[in-house]
């Protein structure tokens, strides 16, 4: 109810921030949506848009990710979860950069999205520059990125050359 709005007692994010309201921590009573991000301040509080799991009504993006919590349950992402498949890469990231938040290894060469992106598992980084920009990294959008018939994984590996 608008009571509960007021006083938070059905806010369980309730802090000492100020809000669009001028009050510290409460929902906007005569908001909807405090926050702005597409979810009713009661969707929110009781997670009932993402499977029972609460956001936050008072912040855009509960997990700090770059991605507002309305648009990550509509993608199938957790709005409470900054890397929802655990790569490395926060879901705004991998929106950025185009690679699958649900996927950790999007072009399925056995190298996860973030390893790729950060050339933390390539041992033959040089100095061309790919596609991101970065130089030697691999591209997590190309299984092969240098086109020679191995995956990015098998050569980072040494799956195909016997361990080498």
């Amino acid at each position: 109810t608008d009571g509960d709005e007021v006083n938070g007692t059905k806010n369980p994010f309730k802090d000492d921030k100020f809000n669009k309201d001028g009050k510290p921590g409460n929902t906007n009573p005569l908001n909807p949506d405090t926050d702005g991000d597409g979810l009713t301040d009661g969707d929110e509080v009781t997670g009932a848009k993402n499977g029972g799991k609460p956001t936050n009504p008072n912040k855009a993006d509960t997990d700090g990710d770059g991605v507002n919590d309305g648009d990550e349950i509509a993608n199938g992402t957790d709005p409470n979860k900054g890397d929802t498949d655990g790569d490395g890469l926060t879901d705004g990231e991998e929106k950025v950069i185009g690679t699958d938040p649900k996927n950790p290894d999007t072009d399925g060469d056995g190298l996860t999205d973030g390893d790729e992106v950060n050339g933390t598992k390539n041992p033959f980084k040089d100095d061309k520059f790919n596609k991101d920009g970065k130089p030697g990294n691999t591209n997590p959008l190309n299984p092969d990125t240098d086109g020679d018939g191995l995956t990015d994984g098998d050569e980072v590996t040494g799956a195909k050359n016997g361990g080498k």
